[in-house]
């Protein structure tokens, strides 16, 4: 399930460290700003601290997967180490909000089977919300929509980084 789906990356980078920041930066944008009507990776690279996202302009990418991770230098070797996964907040936000939408769900048929017996009584109640329930499946879709692009994040961060630092 992509809330908690994680991807550790470890890429040992063919060149030294400075040439291996540089190639990053020069591959990346460092906002989204700058990347208006086309899809390309954003982020931040420095020593200590990398992060890289990729963002499609057609949706923004609200539930994009993101690498964090730094360098780090064993026996003259550089290496890129981190994780590809939803921030912290993201993950537990989106549950947050399918649970809400479960719970307002619920809320429309408790009601409409608790206060009738009959079913043409129970489809004309629930029928009331309608676009509430219209409402919900479009929350639904987007969400899911999301999270198929988000998953194909997983692989084009990788694919990336391991491009960028082994070519």
């Amino acid at each position: 399930m992509i809330f908690w789906k994680k991807q550790d990356v470890d890429i040992t980078s063919a060149y030294d460290l400075k040439s291996s920041i540089a190639t990053l930066q020069m591959g990346t944008e460092t906002n989204h700003f700058n990347t208006i009507f086309q899809n390309n990776f954003v982020g931040k690279i420095k020593k200590d601290n990398v992060i890289i996202y990729y963002y499609r302009w057609f949706l923004g990418s609200p539930l994009r997967p993101q690498f964090v991770g730094k360098f780090n230098e064993r026996d003259g070797k550089v290496s890129l180490n981190g994780k590809i996964s939803l921030s912290f907040l993201l993950r537990y936000w989106l549950i947050a909000i399918c649970l809400f939408l479960l719970i307002l769900l619920f809320g429309v048929f408790n009601d409409a089977f608790s206060k009738f017996n009959s079913l043409p009584q129970i489809i004309s109640h629930i029928l009331l919300y309608k676009w509430f329930i219209v409402f919900i499946i479009f929350m639904v879709s987007l969400i899911c929509i999301l999270i198929y692009f988000g998953n194909k994040d997983y692989a084009k961060i990788y694919e990336f980084l391991k491009r960028k630092l082994t070519d």
